[in-house]
């Protein structure tokens, strides 16, 4: 009898320890997973997407191709706050060239911006866009006439909004972005209207 009590104590505490190890494991790859989401950065990688938001705005992206040439999308709108205030939203990617002068990537160099507009948010789930604006000269907003410098150990996105400068940190993400505006656009169409 108690051999047969000696054996379920055993059990139940070999039990209770597999879960404890499976529990350990499971959260600690989570932590994981979620620290490559979004991880600090110390160096500038090509080929590698960055995240940064300027005062908890949504995040915008970019990728440096190589040594002269990136992608982004900047931060604009968000569907949610567009569509509910009844307007259309737009969907901007900028492909453009850099140089690096110091320690900072100066963005806006050769500058080529192609946006989407969606009437409404089943176009933007379906992929169709209403209207198309692509352009090849510098646009006026903000997002090409920043920088991204060295400060410390960290990279940081600055500009200047209203002559106030603005800075975020870069983090890496796991976010994918187009290598062009071929390739951005390649990935919609143009809702078909009925005339």
């Amino acid at each position: 009898m108690v051999e047969k009590n000696l054996r379920r104590t055993m059990l139940f505490l070999g039990c209770l320890v597999l879960i404890l190890i499976l529990t350990i494991l499971f959260f600690s790859s989570q932590e994981h997973d979620n620290q490559n989401n979004h991880t600090d950065i110390e160096k500038i990688e090509y080929g590698k997407v960055y995240t940064f938001s300027m005062d908890g705005d949504t995040p915008a992206y970019i990728k440096f191709l190589d040594e002269k040439k990136y992608v982004a999308v900047p931060n604009e709108k968000t569907p949610e706050n567009s569509f509910g205030d009844g307007e259309e939203y737009n969907l901007s990617f900028i492909q453009g060239e850099y140089k690096v002068e110091d320690e900072q990537f100066i963005l806006g160099i050769k500058i080529e911006r192609a946006v989407l507009f969606f009437n409404n948010d089943d176009e933007l789930k379906k992929h169709e866009y209403d209207e198309k604006y692509v352009s090849v000269k510098p646009g006026t907003k903000t997002f090409e006439k920043g920088k991204i410098v060295k400060k410390g150990k960290f990279w940081i996105y600055e500009r200047k909004v209203n002559e106030n400068s603005v800075s975020s940190k870069l983090k890496g993400t796991q976010k994918r972005i187009p290598d062009s505006i071929d390739e951005f656009l390649s990935g919609y169409k143009q809702v078909e209207r009925e005339e």
